[in-house]
């Protein structure tokens, strides 16, 4: 969190709790709803992966809000981001949830 307040600010609030992207794709549903389709149904696919500073950097680097910073700051950031997490144990462990949005048209 450092790192991004420091070098790119912007981007220090873009993650979101699991809880709120699940609620943002419950309201997907009820536009759904609304929208005429019915039966619709949420999955969800709770995961964790594991990455070492090297892959989570490489990973991050394909996010638009990180591709599209200028070269200067883009790459201080990762730098910051590998040293960070080479610090800290050199792995990061990510929780993540794939939503799955299921609906015909009625």
């Amino acid at each position: 969190d450092a790192v991004y307040a420091a070098i790119a600010p912007d981007l220090a609030e873009g993650a979101k709790a699991m809880s709120e992207a699940i609620d943002e794709q419950r309201r997907h549903m009820d536009s759904l709803r609304d929208a005429g389709f019915t039966p619709i149904e949420l999955r969800t696919y709770p995961g964790t992966a594991t990455y070492t500073a090297r892959e989570w950097v490489d990973m991050i680097a394909t996010h638009s809000n990180h591709a599209t910073l200028p070269d200067e700051q883009r790459h201080a950031l990762l730098r910051g981001v590998a040293d960070t997490i080479t610090q800290l144990g050199g792995i990061v462990t990510e929780e993540a949830c794939v939503a799955l949005i299921l609906a015909t048209r009625a």
